[in-house]
């Protein structure tokens, strides 16, 4: 996951092939500039999502985590909302509202 152009200059060259990278297309816009053809991408407005849907920019990881359950099923969206309310004592609300707006918006647009 890459939200910001920096972020993806220190850690593009650890991407393996055939690996995948959830972007900010607004905040990490060189992403997709650079991208090989052997990676999946996908570029969101992460930070939008969660400005929109949550209120707070600032839950935009989570909201590509949830993203990322929804695109590889690695993980179900439960198991996430459990680790969650077990990481968080507080605004662990804010954190599943995330969570789940990642998740439907991957159900809906990808």
């Amino acid at each position: 996951m890459c939200l910001h152009d920096l972020g993806w200059k220190i850690y593009r060259k650890t991407l393996e092939s055939n690996g995948l990278v959830i972007y900010d297309s607004i905040l990490a816009g060189s992403v997709k500039l650079e991208l090989e053809n052997n990676i999946n991408s996908y570029g969101l407005p992460l930070v939008s999502i969660a400005e929109e849907v949550v209120g707070n920019r600032i839950v935009a990881n989570i909201v590509a985590l949830g993203i990322l359950s929804k695109l590889t099923n690695l993980v179900s969206i439960n198991s996430l909302s459990k680790a969650i309310r077990l990481s968080f004592e507080r605004n662990w609300e804010l954190q599943i509202n995330a969570l789940k707006a990642g998740y439907d918006y991957a159900s809906r647009q990808l």
